[in-house]
């Protein structure tokens, strides 16, 4: 931690969907670290759950993630178009 005082302020975050840019979903932070404990702990860190805690309770994440974890803020996901080849897809999906 590089503060003053030794901690940082909380962040803002979200609390609902809309307030995420787009393509993006507000992934609760309790949801995001329920699923993270979920997996098996040599995965754990490939599912951050940063800046966690919020102000708000939420971070905004990719809206491709939601459906995956199930961890939208009201337990909803927002609807997001899909692909429809392989081609649109990252090289890691």
């Amino acid at each position: 931690q590089d503060s003053i005082t030794g901690s940082c302020p909380e962040d803002k975050g979200c609390s609902q969907h809309t307030e995420c840019g787009d393509s993006q979903y507000c992934e609760s932070c309790a949801g995001c670290q329920e699923f993270q404990m979920s997996l098996r702990e040599e995965d754990r860190p490939n599912w951050p759950c940063d800046p966690c805690p919020t102000h708000h309770g939420g971070i905004c994440e990719d809206a491709r993630l939601c459906q995956l974890a199930n961890d939208g803020v009201g337990n909803t996901c927002p609807l997001v178009q899909g692909c429809n080849s392989h081609h649109q897809c990252q090289p890691d999906e």
